[in-house]
């Protein structure tokens, strides 16, 4: 997405006010699912400026195990470190696992995934100007499949890839260039290197023929468009789960063939996620690997010397099936995930509701200047008229999040991973929202037992 085309955050526009809904009731009595994004996994995740997007996804808890709803959106901003739920207008889509999700402004597309039906071809958009769902039903569809990966180039989205129905029916497919390959145990179910694009003028999908050695039939693995070209990574096909990185040149559509890397590269893996951090950097984080272990490792890809290199090699932050999108400020949000075996039907699936965060860079002189004045509002308040409309605008935002004390219970909702402490932001850590519950119990149950008195 063009960021230039926004030039404020979503937060602000008057009809994602009117969808917000804020928790209801005194504190203690009010859900937690009403303040924070609930755990889930197989989420669709977006970066809007500074802003998370979060939608869909699956969940398994003490009570019960089910999809996430369809109908909610949840934002998440690490500068007020507050997650935010809106019901945006329109009817949603169907709840879904394994989706896909592109913007092209001002739409954010969710399509493909899997929901109680077996996996799914819809696809709906959320205009975001106007906070409200439309449906997209194109004529002729790719099959239904979910964990595919997809990219936006001009006004088309492509999708490559993904686990599904057998495509030899009415749907989108050439069998000369296409693969499709089997699961053993199902021969109506398999993985497939198809590349398809939905023109988003027209609301048409279309094939893409492409030139040079096509990557193998995949899915759950990983996508990045850097400027005029989109790197793959990773996957599973069969019982492997690879390590190959490819790259298509979206001008001549070309595929590079598997591309050659310096230094030790990260083992073969799927439910991974990588990201953007510049032109000439991306991040992969986590997954799951052939072995059937669950991985907490992160890498630095370099775009300029093709060299892979670790950052982290054990960080205690077990994740795969997440989400990790880079906002305007240059943080990578990790959001979401399971954090333990996916597949070990022993034992229910552990998904984590946290962000974690990672940062090549300091931060901006300006953003540590902007919460070192809300730090000290107490002493400098009266002398924030004097500041920039847009240091104003951040300003108030801080103290409409925070005059809601009273009716949150709060917690440490991100954790820096990699990268400069989010102590240097205002950003809660454990300690200070423990501190914080502490008082907002102990004024209650004075208050409480002020009643009783008198």
């Amino acid at each position: 997405m063009n960021n230039s085309i926004l030039v404020q955050p979503l937060s602000t526009f008057a009809s994602w006010i009117e969808c917000r809904r804020l928790p209801q009731g005194e504190v203690g009595s009010v859900n937690p699912d009403e303040i924070y994004c609930p755990e889930r996994v197989g989420h669709v995740a977006v970066c809007i400026l500074d802003e998370l997007l979060v939608w869909g996804g699956y969940h398994e808890r003490r009570l019960g195990y089910g999809y996430c709803t369809g109908s909610e959106v949840w934002s998440y901003n690490l500068d007020l470190d507050r997650w935010f739920k809106y019901v945006p207008h329109g009817n949603s889509p169907e709840f879904a696992s394994g989706a896909c999700s592109a913007v092209v402004w001002p739409y954010w597309y969710i399509f493909l995934g899997h929901n109680l039906n077996g996996n799914s071809n819809e696809m709906s958009r959320l205009n975001l100007q106007t906070c409200t769902w439309e449906s997209v039903g194109p004529e002729m569809r790719i099959s239904p499949r979910d964990k595919s990966v997809a990219w936006v180039f001009g006004s088309k989205i492509f999708v490559f890839g993904g686990y599904g129905v057998s495509p030899y029916t009415t749907y989108l497919w050439n069998r000369e260039t296409d693969v499709f390959s089997k699961e053993n145990w199902n021969d109506e179910r398999g993985w497939d290197n198809q590349i398809a694009s939905f023109d988003t003028l027209t609301n048409q999908w279309h094939p893409v023929e492409t030139r040079g050695p096509k990557p193998k039939a995949r899915a759950a693995h990983s996508a990045v468009r850097v400027g005029e070209a989109v790197y793959i990574f990773g996957g599973r096909s069969g019982g492997m789960r690879m390590a190959d990185l490819h790259r298509l040149d979206l001008l001549d559509l070309t595929w590079s063939g598997e591309l050659s890397c310096q230094g030790q590269r990260p083992e073969g893996r799927s439910w991974h996620t990588m990201s953007a951090l510049s032109r000439h950097k991306l991040v992969l984080m986590g997954g799951y690997n052939t072995s059937g272990q669950i991985l907490d490792d992160l890498w630095l890809l370099s775009l300029e010397s093709m060299s892979w290199s670790i950052l982290l090699q054990h960080s205690n932050r077990f994740r795969l099936w997440h989400t990790s999108c880079a906002n305007s400020m240059g943080d990578v949000l990790i959001f979401g995930g399971c954090t333990n075996d996916i597949l070990d039907n022993s034992r229910r699936m552990e998904a984590s509701d946290h962000v974690l965060t990672v940062r090549l860079e300091p931060f901006s002189l300006e953003r540590l200047c902007m919460h070192r004045l809300w730090r000290n509002g107490y002493s400098n308040q009266a002398g924030w008229d004097s500041l920039p409309r847009s240091c104003q605008l951040w300003l108030e935002a801080y103290k409409r999040s925070n005059s809601e004390i009273n009716r949150r219970i709060y917690r440490c909702n991100a954790t820096s991973l990699h990268g400069p402490s989010l102590r240097q932001l205002t950003v809660l850590q454990p300690d200070q929202a423990n501190y914080i519950n502490m008082n907002i119990f102990e004024l209650e149950r004075w208050r409480a037992l002020e009643q009783r008195l008198f």
